[in-house]
């Protein structure tokens, strides 16, 4: 669906109307629930480890480097081609209002930024 154009906002509403549960059995898809599976490596066959570690019983995203951080490629069968999760991928950074530069991460400054680009590059 997301390859196709839809939005997550869009897949939340075509899994409830075809009555897809959400990974913790509710009716309602929360839309990180469907941007963690857009991300999710495991869908490729790989696994990362050290993603997350834990501090005094505390779960702590792996996001600063102070942990190394592993993928084990092909560590099981995979349900989708690198091809599709790589293309996702890319839409996903396309459609994304955060900009990566030299000054760090911060969001685009002009308000539906992302949904004109999307727009501009369909148009294309």
């Amino acid at each position: 669906m997301y390859l196709d154009g839809a939005s997550i906002v869009g897949i939340q509403r075509q899994l409830a109307t075809n009555g897809v549960l959400s990974p913790s059995g509710k009716e309602a898809w929360s839309k990180r629930s469907i941007e963690q599976i857009l991300q999710n490596e495991k869908y490729i066959g790989d696994a990362a480890v050290f993603k997350t570690y834990s501090i005094s019983s505390k779960r702590v995203i792996n996001n600063d480097g102070s942990h190394e951080q592993f993928v084990i490629r092909g560590n099981h069968p995979a349900i989708i081609t690198q091809e599709i999760f790589d293309a996702v991928q890319q839409i996903r950074n396309q459609r994304s209002n955060v900009i990566h530069d030299e000054a760090g991460s911060h969001r685009k400054s002009t308000k539906y930024s992302s949904k004109r680009n999307t727009e501009s590059n369909s148009m294309k």
